[in-house]
């Protein structure tokens, strides 16, 4: 499947080459929601999974926006919602807030389990998404901390994280993005750390070679440049209010500017990108 669409009403899997869709339950109103396969849809192991900001509030607008990066509200932590593709009565339900401060923020699937990063970059373990029961299995990795490159002397207070696994699905990396400027709002560096899973650590990386990885406001993926035009050793990425598609080297440590999005509004334009 290549999407899903949903409403208050309607939630659907939607494959865009078929148009075929896949029925699902309604969602409720939500101040933010973000989706994952943790399988394709017709693997019998296939769960589609939420992640939601419940909004109780009737004069909101539904919005797919991500804002967790920014000021999130503590007091309305995500709820995880989910259930086998093709059942559409109701969703399994489950709260995520992991302790008092903490709770979910960035996540990905690896190897058929959901990983996930926290506010306080923990890294948990979500699995078994027993659709019969309703119960899932969070488990929280103990990750020696992160080491950083030093770039204290720079002013960069804004930064933003990301979970991903790699084109071939062998590694899991977690990126950081760091911003810089009176108005905290250019891109200056990316960072990419590999999760070396004996020594519970994550691992700098210079390279990622023959790969590309592409960043928004949900995630992230990582596709082989292998037959393609894609530049490998690269990141690509966009910025809110901007139409226009960036990329990041990795070995060089440079940005180019490319590829002007047209038809891209200037506001609100946060997407995902498709493997097609």
């Amino acid at each position: 499947m290549g999407g899903f669409c949903c409403s208050i009403i309607n939630c659907y899997l939607w494959n865009p080459s078929s148009n075929d869709k896949i029925q699902l339950p309604p969602l409720p109103k939500y101040k933010s929601v973000k989706c994952l396969l943790s399988a394709p849809p017709h693997d019998p192991e296939c769960r589609i999974v939420f992640l939601i900001k419940e909004s109780n509030d009737d004069t909101d607008d539904d919005t797919d926006d991500d804002d967790d990066d920014e000021d999130d509200d503590e007091d309305t932590p995500p709820i995880l919602y989910f259930c086998k593709p093709g059942y559409n009565e109701e969703f399994h339900k489950q709260d995520l807030k992991l302790n008092e401060d903490d709770y979910l923020r960035k996540w990905t699937i690896f190897k058929g389990k959901i990983y996930g990063l926290t506010h306080q970059e923990l890294v948990v373990v979500i699995s078994d998404l027993d659709h019969e029961s309703g119960l899932v299995k969070i488990q929280q990795l103990l990750i020696k901390k992160l080491i950083y490159v030093d770039y204290e002397l720079l002013d960069m207070s804004k930064s933003v994280q990301y979970i991903i696994q790699s084109n071939d699905h062998n590694e899991l990396f977690y990126i950081w993005q760091r911003y810089f400027g009176k108005e905290r709002n250019e891109v200056y560096v990316f960072q990419v750390f590999r999760l070396d899973f004996v020594e519970k650590s994550w691992i700098e990386v210079e390279s990622i070679g023959e790969t590309a990885i592409f960043l928004d406001a949900y995630g992230g993926m990582g596709c082989s440049t292998r037959g393609t035009n894609l530049e490998k050793e690269s990141i690509y990425f966009t910025e809110d209010d901007d139409r226009r598609l960036h990329v990041f080297n990795l070995k060089t440590k440079t940005i180019m500017t490319c590829l002007p999005c047209q038809h891209v509004s200037r506001k609100h334009s946060t997407f995902n990108w498709l493997p097609l």
